[in-house]
């Protein structure tokens, strides 16, 4: 966590529509599609892209250092956030502390510290893969240029 903080501390704020956000997540799919062994599915992949938007510049991003193991990515980016502890206190705490102005969905983007990979998953990776993935996190974190970065581990 601390290359991430050091390599993002210097960012330029801007608040227009980023492609390169976008294209920088999508380099990640591609990489991602390169060195897993499981093939990623429809479902992960618009799930997880869901919850990266807006590819917008500025605004809350947030950061999931342990990711849950499994998540029910066939139902949906809702149920995949009731589901999970974590997301699910976020959207109660961006509800709550926003006075229902924020939502997870729609004006936070979300990123996995090691997007597509569980657990399991990381160990098999070589390491110059695991650092081409966080020099990708870093480039899409970069792009998006946030004004807060909120880091979050599991919850429960």
């Amino acid at each position: 966590m601390e290359t991430i903080t050091a390599q993002v501390s210097q960012l330029e704020i801007c608040s227009s529509l980023s492609n390169s956000y976008s294209e920088a997540f999508h380099d990640i799919i591609s990489y991602i599609r390169q060195i897993r062994r499981k093939p990623l599915s429809d479902a992960e992949i618009n799930v997880t892209k869901s919850l990266a938007e807006p590819f917008t510049c500025g605004g809350l991003l947030v950061i999931l250092q342990e990711p849950l193991q499994e998540h029910p990515w066939h139902k949906g980016a809702n149920v995949v956030i009731s589901e999970c502890p974590t997301l699910s206190s976020l959207r109660e705490g961006l509800r709550i502390g926003s006075n229902d102005i924020l939502c997870l969905l729609h004006h936070v983007s979300v990123l996995d510290l090691r997007p597509f990979i569980s657990k399991e998953q990381n160990y098999r990776i070589q390491g110059y893969q695991r650092e081409r993935l966080y020099k990708l996190l870093i480039a899409a974190i970069n792009a998006k240029k946030p004004d807060v970065i909120l880091c979050m581990g599991q919850v429960g």
